[in-house]
C-alpha cells in the first residue's frame, strides 16, 4: 500500500507446479499470510496468519507450531539484517521522492 507502507505477503501450497518426485512429501494446504505495518516510532508490526496442514495429528501439530514459528521468525530476522536483503530494492515499493528501479538479477535469483 503506497499511503500506509503496509506489505503483505501471502504464500499458499502450489503442490501441483512441479512434478512429483520421489521421497518428496508435498504441502497441500497452505495459505499464510505475512503483514507488515511501518508504526510512527520506526518499529514494523509483523502479523503472521498461518492457515497449514503439515499432515500431523492436530493436538501434535498445534504443540509443536510456537517452536516453529520462533525458529522460522529468528531465521528471518537474521536473513533480513544482511546486507544483500538490506540494500534490495522491490519494484512493488517505491519510497517518495525516488525514481522507480528496475529489478536487478542479482535480486530476482534471491526471490
Amino acid at each position: 500500500d503506497k499511503a500506509t507502507k503496509k506489505v503483505e505477503i501471502n504464500v499458499q501450497a502450489a503442490p501441483g507446479r512441479t512434478p512429483p518426485s520421489p521421497n518428496t512429501s508435498r504441502v497441500t494446504h497452505l495459505n499464510n499470510i505475512f503483514r507488515l505495518t511501518p508504526l510512527a516510532n520506526g518499529l514494523i508490526d509483523w502479523e503472521i496468519t498461518l492457515d497449514v496442514d503439515m499432515g500431523l495429528f492436530y493436538p501434535l501439530a498445534n504443540l509443536s507450531m510456537p517452536e516453529y514459528l520462533f525458529k522460522d521468525l529468528s531465521y528471518h530476522k537474521k536473513l533480513v539484517l544482511t546486507e544483500k536483503y538490506q540494500k534490495a530494492r522491490l519494484i512493488s515499493v517505491e519510497e517518495p521522492g525516488s525514481p522507480p528501479q528496475a529489478l536487478t538479477s542479482s535480486l530476482q535469483e534471491s526471490l
